[in-house]
């Protein structure tokens, strides 16, 4: 289209793309590919989680691990040391020991579906017990290269915690996995109109294995005490 840029208000205040960084080997997804999971039944999918991570400002080493069920619009947050496949493996394997087996594992998040990033490049680790040698906790499944909106729930989601969290300002080497447990209990206590005004920490509740978001450390927060703002963690953004 012969548009020029300055015409385009969106365009003009995105910075030039760069070039990506490399994600999971193409032989290692064989099999895991975003055709694969629309291949799976549709009562699996519809329980599937959406995995995502999260970076802090220029400098900080820290990420947040995201993990987003769709259904009940619940997200939670995990501390990840760094952007690396390993601390990755390391989060899933402390919630494996957490809920005691693989079985546990496997029916709170059975199947995963994420991004091609570098932290997600291992997927024998991510689907491998720690518990359990040679036995499978989990699927996992990627997105199409540069089609991040395969798992745009998880995505638009993250707008909740950019609004305690905002982008840039935030320090996510001073946060605590107590911090991100106090953000998911604030953004799972909002209303949401998709599930006919209940919040997220209710609906997961009645569709997650029985004391999943209290392992969690995710409290029900009352409505009139919900915090979305930078002010609720105010060691770890900016001025």
């Amino acid at each position: 289209m012969d548009v020029p840029a300055i015409h385009l208000p969106r365009k003009v205040r995105c910075r030039p793309r760069t070039k990506r960084r490399a994600g999971a080997a193409g032989g290692a997804l064989e099999g895991r590919g975003y055709a694969e999971f629309c291949a799976l039944p549709l009562a699996e999918q519809a329980r599937a989680a959406e995995m995502d991570s999260v970076a802090g400002r220029a400098g900080n080493s820290a990420r947040i691990l995201s993990v987003h069920f769709v259904a009940s619009s619940f997200q939670f947050y995990l501390r990840l040391p760094d952007a690396t496949s390993r601390s990755v493996v390391g989060d899933l394997d402390m919630l494996e020991r957490a809920l005691g087996s693989p079985e546990a594992f496997g029916a709170a998040m059975g199947v995963l579906l994420t991004d091609r990033g570098s932290e997600f490049s291992d997927p024998l680790a991510i689907e491998r017990s720690c518990l359990e040698p040679g036995k499978r906790r989990c699927r996992v499944f990627y997105c199409d290269p540069l089609a991040p909106g395969q798992k745009g729930a998880c995505e638009r989601n993250h707008s909740e915690l950019r609004r305690i969290l905002p982008k840039g300002r935030s320090d996510f080497d001073a946060l605590t996995c107590a911090d991100l447990a106090v953000a998911a209990s604030h953004v799972n206590s909002y209303p949401r109109a998709a599930l006919g005004g209940r919040c997220p920490v209710d609906a997961a509740r009645a569709l997650l294995p029985e004391g999943f978001v209290d392992l969690l450390g995710v409290v029900k927060v009352p409505l009139e005490e919900v915090v979305l703002r930078p002010s609720l963690l105010p060691h770890a953004v900016d001025r």
